[in-house]
């Protein structure tokens, strides 16, 4: 009898005429592992794009659609060396992954605005104690508040957004101290710079922000990672069924390829992945 696998559940579209599959693979550990898988499965016939993530030890695959079998993907990396296996990618990873690129744009724009801040801040430190005058420092003031406004705007919104939920939902949490802080900050830098005051706080809210979303970020990172790891042995441990494609061939498919109807074999000692009904054989479960 023949035996197949059949990992076309864990195929999607990935355009017009291209397929996509990622594969969470063991033994990646440095840039040469990388370059050896890359350079391995892109010289597979009909490859487009064959990239390597280290940090999740993951392969994203795409070929042209319907030439080639993701088993023999599978196989290339087993003669490289790297055992493979397809993957899922759970919802909750991909909100994930996007929330860390959101706070690292957010991170991006802190910062740039923080070093132009502080930037126009120093000659204003500068003049209080020497000739500046006051139109000047006004001038500085207000090209500060030009800057730091709009990018406390967008790169606070992780916190401000957070801090909104919590108190809509009438309570609080860390981030309304910090959105109550930096919004007080910034309206009393506005107030005092329409006054013509010495002293005005734009550099730092802004530096403020910056800090706490490098935390931020980094604790979302390590977060995802921690998700990734568990995400590749979840697939390492994924069920399979022996399915019955034809009289004299059995296929094996992920569980959740299995459908109402279909037939599966199930061998002396193996564990029992689906419910069903017992159509032939004699044992005990």
């Amino acid at each position: 009898m023949q035996v197949t696998r059949d990992f076309s559940h864990y195929v999607r579209e990935a355009g017009e005429g291209v397929q996509h599959i990622d594969l969470a693979v063991e033994g990646v550990h440095c840039a040469g592992c990388m370059a050896k898988i890359e350079r391995g499965l892109s010289a597979i016939p009909d490859v487009t794009l064959a990239r390597v993530n280290l940090t999740d030890r993951r392969v994203a695959l795409e070929w042209k659609a319907g030439t080639l079998d993701p088993s023999r993907v599978i196989d290339r990396l087993e003669e490289l060396g790297y055992k493979a296996y397809p993957f899922e990618t759970a919802s909750a990873e991909v909100a994930e992954v996007a929330e860390s690129r959101f706070l690292l744009r957010c991170l991006g724009v802190a910062a740039f605005a923080t070093m132009n801040v502080m930037m126009l801040s120093i000659p204003v430190w500068s003049g209080n104690i020497s000739d500046m005058l006051p139109e000047q420092r006004d001038f500085f003031h207000w090209l500060s508040a030009l800057i730091a406004l709009p990018a406390t705007a967008y790169a606070g919104q992780p916190f401000f957004r957070s801090a909104w939920r919590a108190l809509s939902a009438k309570t609080t949490n860390m981030d309304v101290p910090i959105s109550i802080g930096v919004i007080l900050a910034l309206g009393m830098s506005v107030v005092e710079t329409i006054h013509h005051a010495e002293h005005a706080y734009f550099d730092a809210a802004i530096m403020l922000l910056t800090f706490l979303l490098v935390g931020r970020f980094l604790d979302q990172n390590m977060r995802r990672r921690t998700r990734a790891v568990a995400g590749n042995l979840a697939a390492l441990k994924a069920e399979t069924a022996a399915k019955f494609v034809g009289p004299d061939e059995i296929s094996h498919v992920p569980v959740a390829a299995i459908h109402p109807g279909d037939i599966v074999l199930l061998r002396p000692g193996e564990r029992c992945a689906v419910d069903g009904t017992v159509i032939e054989g004699r044992s005990e479960i």
